[in-house]
């Protein structure tokens, strides 16, 4: 119990010295250490030979209070006041750093380590002579100085002057002939024609040299010329770089970004800023200045190798703005404070903090003020022209509603007939199902769960004298029955006989336009002759705005194959605050899909930007393909969804408030490069309560996919028009499909190879560079020898990236305008 006591004793009272240094573990008043008798001897005695005055080993000195507390080249602090366990100083005469034992002739004695420490933990005070506690760094190379520009003074008199001084003359006048090749092979990279020499030296006019130096800088090939040697510079590349080497297909914008600054005599200051934080000044794609540099895809499986790969990622953006823009050697600082330069290691990890939230990617440019102006007209001219081709929409590109005959009856489940010579436009599948006649009875059931108002088709299996000649189809709702039809199911639709007793499917008889609640059936009774009923497809068909119900019917056709470019899904308009797509069959694989788009009076309002909510039955995990990118407005394999389950799975849209919607449009790659993963069997529901959903289109009146993939939509049909009305009609469709490749060409453009951006995490200054060797946490910043960005931690990600852009770029910086002038004066 004595020994408890006591180690609870020592523990308070190592907490108390901590705290408030006041008393000791015994409760006496504690020793304070003397620096000058007992600190300052074993450092002259053992250290200010290699850290003093005379040699500063690893720019360290032990007379001095700033280096005590900074440390020495290898960016770790020697002394950190109050704390002994992060002072560096106390591991190096320790021996506990391998290489770097202090002193490295001998070992301190322990009591002299542990006064030492006593020291630190009490402030680690000094005598005044040892300086302030922070030393302010002295630029005095030339290069670190503001610019001055010479009193009364031009580059020729500087020239001139510095001629005279080393008894040096100007080099002889040249020709004109070698005047203007000079100049073409400096300016444009290559010599001048025949003709234009020719023209140069007969021109005698004192403003033929000044006029062909116009001439030459108004050349688009200047910017292709000098744009080369930045792009040198910044290490810019159109493929990844290492083993895999892959093309960045989108990189070239920035190249094209690069010669058009400066055949526009872009200024300096924001060519550099643009490329820093362009994102933030409407320069998107200078920002692939940021990403130009090589990028290693393959990631390791090592979580420690994949910290180290984004370290290189950050140490090329670093370096790079370093060298190219300051002239200085950054990279330098990674692993240890820079030897010559005046970089501390905490100025890289700062300089780190402000690039941490780039990433190696491509990304969509928004469009500018004057595409968005150019786009909204387009969809106008689209709409417009969408509506004047209304009257020429062919039936079959309408989704109709098909019922596919029910296998069970009231009477159980049906017999199986075979459709022999069963053609693939038509409906209804091979086969029909036949049940025993019970005369006033319902022999069968359809339950469309629909809303809206339809024409109905009826179809049934025909060709036998056994069938019965009166069996009665009707409509039933909660509160009536509606008959829609007596049929003699012997013969075909517009048969009159004789019966020849083959199996054959009637085609669709008109029931006229009905409308249904998602709770009506329809059923089929019993007559009064024939031992038996059959039963076949059912065919609604919506009835659209611009088509009167009273218009001539047009049978029923099958629409377009499923496409895996495009598909487009008409139906009446409804009210829809859900919309849920449910695949049940496709090509290969899972189902998937690149942009689920709805629309509503001609806009998308699928678009997750709107505040659509996309959820799923279940995701697809692959880097590429994610729930997020089924509404972001973007097309392309790369930006799109798969459904987890091959069978049955759904992705289903929530908008913000519920819409009337007509139209849906879906695909599985836009750009047409991957047919795979194609969903060929689906559904498509809406509802304006959750749970409660109504069909609005589905597969099942879609013909067959053509093994050639040949399967466009057709949504027009001029056939059988006037032929004047034929002729606007398909001059309006071609007016059009070219407006469409208009807009898509808008659009799909504005993809980069510039970056993408996000807030980081904290970063910190990694003791040697090593990923896993953390020490303090650091603000994004500049070189502090030079000037402060006063940011915080919480500073945002673009925040940070444009005021070091900023910083580099500001009149006051004597480095960026003396590292562009050495470039091009070389």
């Amino acid at each position: 119990m004595q020994t408890e006591v006591t180690r609870i004793t020592q523990v308070v009272g190592i907490a108390l010295i901590l705290l408030a240094g006041a008393k000791d573990a015994s409760g006496d008043e504690p020793r304070v250490i003397d620096f000058n008798t007992e600190i300052e001897p074993i450092l002259i005695n053992n250290c200010i030979d290699c850290h003093g005055p005379d040699e500063q080993e690893s720019d360290f000195r032990v007379d001095r209070l700033a280096s005590l507390l900074a440390g020495g080249n290898s960016g770790e602090p020697a002394i950190v006041a109050g704390k002994p366990s992060n002072s560096f100083l106390l591991k190096l005469i320790r021996h506990q750093q391998p290489d770097w034992e202090m002193p490295p002739d001998g070992r301190l004695s322990a009591a002299e380590v542990n006064r030492i420490e006593k020291w630190i933990e009490q402030g680690a005070t000094t005598p005044a002579s040892y300086g302030p506690a922070q030393a302010k760094t002295e630029l005095k190379h030339w290069s670190f100085l503001p610019i001055r520009s010479p009193a009364d003074a031009t580059i020729d008199s500087l020239i001139s002057d510095t001629l005279q001084k080393n008894s040096l003359q100007l080099s002889s006048k040249a020709s004109r002939r070698t005047l203007i090749r000079r100049l073409y092979l400096l300016m444009l990279g290559f010599p001048p024609t025949p003709e234009q020499v020719q023209t140069f030296v007969a021109d005698k006019s004192a403003s033929a040299w000044p006029d062909l130096v116009e001439q030459v800088l108004a050349s688009p090939h200047y910017g292709e010329r000098w744009g080369s040697y930045w792009l040198d510079l910044v290490r810019f590349g159109e493929t990844h770089g290492f083993e895999t080497n892959r093309e960045r297909p989108n990189a070239w914008q920035y190249r094209d970004w690069v010669i058009s600054a400066l055949n526009n005599d872009q200024p300096y200051n924001q060519f550099v800023r643009e490329q820093i934080a362009g994102d933030a000044l409407g320069a998107n794609v200078a920002t692939s200045f940021l990403v130009a540099g090589p990028n290693d895809l393959v990631k390791g499986q090592d979580p420690k190798l994949r910290l180290q790969q984004r370290m290189n990622e950050l140490d090329d953006m670093i370096n790079t703005t370093g060298t190219a823009f300051l002239g200085l050697t950054t990279g330098c600082a990674r692993c240890h404070n820079h030897k010559f330069d005046p970089i501390s290691q905490s100025d890289y990890y700062s300089m780190q903090a402000v690039f941490a939230g780039v990433q190696h990617a491509e990304r969509a440019i928004p469009l500018s003020q004057k595409q968005i102006v150019e786009a909204a007209d387009l969809e106008q001219q689209i709409l417009e022209l969408t509506e004047k081709l209304k009257p020429f929409e062919a039936i079959s590109t309408v989704a109709g509603i098909l019922l596919e005959e029910p296998i069970e009856g009231t009477q159980g489940k049906g017999s199986v007939a075979v459709k022999p010579g069963k053609e693939a436009h038509q409906f209804g599948g091979k086969t029909y199902h036949w049940w025993k006649n019970v005369e006033g009875e319902v022999i069968v059931t359809y339950r469309p769960q629909i809303q809206g108002t339809y024409r109905v088709w009826l179809s049934w299996g025909s060709g036998h004298s056994n069938h019965s000649t009166d069996a009665k189809y009707v409509l039933d709702s909660d509160t009536q029955r509606v008959e829609l039809a007596t049929v003699n199911q012997q013969l075909a639709v517009g048969d009159i006989g004789p019966v020849k007793n083959q199996t054959k499917w009637s085609g669709f008889l008109d029931a006229g336009v009905h409308t249904l609640k998602a709770t009506d059936v329809i059923s089929i009774i019993g007559g009064n002759s024939g031992p038996f009923v059959t039963a076949d497809a059912i065919f609604l068909q919506p009835i659209m705005p611009h088509v009167s119900s009273t218009a001539p019917p047009r049978p029923p056709a099958k629409r377009n194959a499923v496409s895996a470019k495009l598909n487009e899904e008409y139906f009446s308009p409804r009210q829809a605050r859900f919309v849920r797509f449910t695949i049940d069959t496709t090509t290969q694989a899972e189902g998937c899909i690149d942009e689920l788009e709805v629309f509503s009076d001609g806009k998308n309002i699928a678009l997750a930007s709107l505040g659509t909510k996309a959820t799923s039955s279940g995701d697809f995990v692959h880097p590429l393909h994610n729930l997020k990118q089924l509404n972001d407005g973007e097309y392309g394999n790369d930006r799109s969804w798969i459904v987890h389950d091959a069978k049955g799975g759904w992705v289903q849209l929530e908008f913000a408030e519920a819409k009337t919607i007509d139209h849906i449009r879906w695909g599985r790659d836009r750009t047409g490069k991957f047919k795979d993963r194609l969903p060929i069997g689906y559904k498509i529901e809406a509802a304006t309560e959750a749970g409660k959903w109504h069909l609005v289109a589905s597969s099942a009146d879609r013909a067959k996919i053509q093994p050639s993939g040949n399967n466009e939509p057709n949504r027009y049909q001029f056939t059988g028009l006037p032929p004047a009305k034929s002729q606007q009609g398909q001059a309006w469709l071609a007016t059009l499909r070219s407006t469409n490749k208009r807009l898509a060409a808008l659009k799909q453009t504005q993809r980069v190879y510039a970056g993408s951006f996000s807030q980081p995490g904290p970063t910190h200054r990694l003791y040697r560079g090593e990923p896993d060797a953390k020490r303090e946490q650091v603000v994004a910043n500049a070189l502090t020898a030079f000037d402060s960005l006063d940011l915080t931690h919480d500073t945002p990600e673009q925040q940070r990236r444009l005021a070091l852009a900023n910083w580099i770029a500001s009149d006051d910086n004597p480095l960026t305008p003396r590292v562009i002038a050495n470039r091009i004066w070389q």
